[in-house]
């Protein structure tokens, strides 16, 4: 009886029967007695005290049944309450919550002090942790111990960067701290080792881009390696284009690069190898800024132009 109780009050929220039963298979928990009263009281808390609306429920507890099973006075508003004292307004946690659900049953002892804990040490100011959070709140389920901290250890041993540079590059890049070492950190270095660039140039470029990282090697950073590769660039040449303009190793080669090249090289005929002088060419929209600056350029008798001149707001 008290499954068909739980599956009634599911549909009631506009689960469907299947999403009912799939919520239920993942949390048995709240197929027990009495459990359909703690789940009214959680909603209730979800709507009149963080203000989230109806219709944000449903996803809500597909991705985490479990939320309907904690209890608000012990686990859900003393979690909201420390949230709201380290500066999230109503609508930052009504944001971590849509992204990461299980963000309110996570232990403020165990999760959320440690974790503003290791920020702090890293040089990260309290308004930088809220916001570091607020970016990747699935940080909070994450051990610090076994993933966090050897990440940490890594960038500071293998690059080297120091505590504040390793907390510059958590601000820029929250995801950082969520990403498998073995098979995400480690291979993306080595990929941009394998490129040609120095130390020197790599732990600069990973200090304010660090979220090369956080991308695969296999479907992002060798194909537009390889790409650049095919237009006859030298592998140290690849390197300083990505020194320059790092942001091309995760631009689309299909729909961004190509045409580019296609059109340098097509109506403005130029050379890729311009390319070299002035890496953020390949930054700059096509359709909105290339080409109606060089149709201006060429409105104007113009030839004697360079790529910057060409990527100016005005030509």
């Amino acid at each position: 009886m008290a499954g068909a109780e739980a599956v009634s009050y599911l549909i009631s929220l506009t689960l469907s029967p299947d999403q009912a039963d799939r919520c239920l298979a993942r949390c048995p928990r709240l197929t027990e007695p009495h459990s359909v009263p703690n789940q009214r009281k959680v909603v209730a808390f979800l709507l009149t005290e963080l203000h989230l609306s109806a219709k944000a429920l449903p996803p809500l507890f597909l991705r985490c049944p479990q939320l309907l099973a904690y209890s608000v006075p012990e686990k859900l508003r003393p979690a909201a309450e420390c949230f709201r004292a380290l500066g999230f307004t109503a609508r930052d946690l009504r944001r971590a919550v849509a992204q990461f659900p299980g963000i309110l049953a996570r232990s403020v002892e165990e999760k959320l002090c440690p974790l503003l804990a290791l920020l702090q040490h890293l040089g990260i100011a309290e308004e930088k942790c809220r916001r570091v959070i607020l970016s990747c709140p699935r940080l909070l389920s994450y051990s610090i111990d076994l993933k966090m901290r050897p990440l940490i250890h890594f960038f500071q041993t293998n690059l080297p960067l120091s505590p504040s540079q390793v907390g510059y590059m958590v601000t820029r890049c929250p995801q950082i701290l969520a990403c498998n070492l073995e098979k995400r950190i480690v291979p993306a270095i080595r990929h941009l080792r394998g490129i040609g660039l120095s130390e020197d140039r790599l732990s600069n470029l990973l200090l304010h881009h660090p979220y090369l990282l956080c991308r695969s090697v296999q479907k992002t950073l060798e194909p537009r390696t390889d790409f650049l590769l095919s237009l006859g660039f030298t592998r140290a040449e690849v390197a300083r284009i990505v020194a320059e303009f790092p942001p091309v190793l995760t631009k689309h080669v299909d729909g961004d690069l190509r045409p580019k090249v296609a059109y340098l090289e097509g109506p403005m005929g130029r050379s890729v190898r311009e390319v070299l002088g002035f890496p953020r060419f390949l930054s700059f929209s096509l359709a909105r800024r290339i080409i109606p600056n060089h149709r201006k350029l060429q409105s104007r008798g113009l030839g004697d132009w360079t790529l910057s001149q060409v990527c100016r707001k005005k030509a």
